[in-house]
């Protein structure tokens, strides 16, 4: 292997590790946070990688090999690049890549064009899409969810994980998830939940379950989920609730049966029954013939908007 291609697998890992899909030119993934190997540049040159989020150019990472000091020479170069951006890429800022890195497998250094009076500052490892858009200042709504990395999930997880992002960047509405018994839905549930609350404007999320035995193992895989940054349960880094009073539909991860949740949204009192017994009467109203249909219509007591994401059990 020559020393370019051993730094460039060493950069390959980086960028992937921080959330980034490694794509050549000719098959760009919109609607991804994609680095594009070889992105073709003014006067017919090529940037080593070429960062998008929102189909928008938010970085260029230059590539040396592990001896290259990466110096003015290649800060240079990597600037020339971020400062004459070809005019058909999107771009956050009118004729300008906003941030640059310089990189040999080995060492990273970082610089945001954003402020070009600043130093090189020299990093840990590569930043990923969600503080990439931190820095300079700007939001998205799905654009910093970061690759997901396949590791630990089953095919179906991965593949119905991939398909729902997928559907929400496409502004799809409504998704279902069709997998068997035993497959983990509750915790793609957890998968889907983290990686909203943590990389999009997502702020609250309602699980609905028809009983509270449901509602019990929901709050105890979630809590438990540690598929996160740094590997915390979600418990640590979210507020679960189940719905048991009204002030606890302000948790972040709200947990109700369908009667608790259409007494709240109501206005009539909770009831102070056990939640087997509820669970009991709840089964014998099933097994009634004639139901009635029930209508949510004048003075409820919670938005259509409150919650952003919405999971409704099996």
């Amino acid at each position: 292997m020559l020393p370019e291609e051993r730094a460039r697998e060493k950069i390959d890992r980086q960028l992937k590790k921080a959330g980034w899909d490694i794509v050549p030119r000719e098959e760009y993934i919109p609607r991804s946070a994609s680095a594009v190997k070889e992105a073709l540049m003014q006067g017919n040159t090529e940037s080593d990688y070429l960062l998008f989020v929102d189909d928008k150019a938010i970085a260029v990472v230059e590539a040396k090999r592990e001896e290259n000091p990466l110096e003015e020479d290649v800060q240079s170069q990597a600037e020339g690049y971020a400062t004459h951006p070809q005019i058909w890429y999107g771009l956050w800022y009118e004729g300008l890549i906003s941030l640059v890195y310089l990189a040999n497998g080995n060492n990273i250094y970082f610089k945001n064009l954003l402020f070009p009076e600043t130093d090189y500052v020299e990093l840990a490892e590569m930043h990923s899409p969600k503080k990439m858009l931190q820095l300079i200042h700007q939001t998205s709504a799905y654009g910093a969810l970061p690759r997901l990395e396949k590791r630990g999930l089953r095919d179906c997880q991965y593949r119905a994980e991939m398909e729902f992002e997928n559907a929400i960047k496409n502004g799809k509405k409504k998704s279902l998830a069709v997998l068997a018994t035993g497959s983990g839905k509750t915790y793609l549930a957890c998968l889907a939940s983290y990686r909203l609350l943590n990389y999009t404007p997502v702020r609250r999320i309602l699980f609905l379950v028809d009983r509270n035995n449901l509602a019990r193992q929901t709050e105890s895989e979630f809590s438990q989920f540690d598929r996160t940054e740094g590997q915390a349960e979600m418990s640590s880094l979210y507020e679960i609730k189940r719905l048991k009073h009204d002030n606890d539909v302000k948790a972040d991860i709200v947990i109700s049966t369908i009667q608790k949740l259409f007494a709240v949204l109501t206005g009539q009192q909770l009831s102070e029954d056990s939640e087997d017994a509820e669970d009991e009467r709840t089964t014998q109203e099933e097994e009634k013939e004639g139901k009635n249909i029930i209508r949510l219509d004048g003075d409820l007591k919670i938005p259509p908007d409150y919650f952003q994401l919405i999971i409704v059990d099996e």
